[in-house]
């Protein structure tokens, strides 16, 4: 479990730093359960937190910057469920940066695991 879950976080740093937002997105569960809240905003479905990330970030490395996760701490919650707690950091190409902790609540479907619950907070920087 451990293995694939940081396989699947890997994946979307990776992504991400290449620019590729719906690859990134591809770590997320695609249904209308799926929710991402961030700064007192709650966001349910795909195709919103989808079209959340390309309002904020653009769907390019310039606007993207460079993604970095780190500490991640997985804890089995049964056979099909998980909770990964970490921290994270974007720096942009002018050399701001934002970051902050995580909480991703992961479901094993039949495509693997993927995001169902994602709480992301901005707070001190981690690289």
């Amino acid at each position: 479990m451990e293995t694939e879950i940081e396989a699947l976080i890997k994946m979307q740093s990776d992504a991400w730093n290449a620019g590729n937002l719906e690859k990134f997105m591809s770590g997320y569960l695609q249904s209308s359960d799926v929710c991402f809240t961030a700064g007192g905003e709650l966001v349910w479905g795909y195709d919103a937190i989808n079209g959340r990330y390309k309002a904020k970030y653009g769907n390019n490395s310039a606007g993207m910057g460079k993604l970095s996760f780190s500490g991640l701490k997985i804890t089995p919650l049964g056979e099909k469920n998980a909770l990964c707690i970490g921290h994270w950091n974007v720096e942009k190409e002018d050399k701001s940066s934002a970051g902050g902790v995580f909480s991703l609540v992961l479901v094993k479907s039949a495509e693997g695991w993927r995001i169902l619950h994602d709480h992301t907070s901005v707070g001190k920087n981690v690289s």
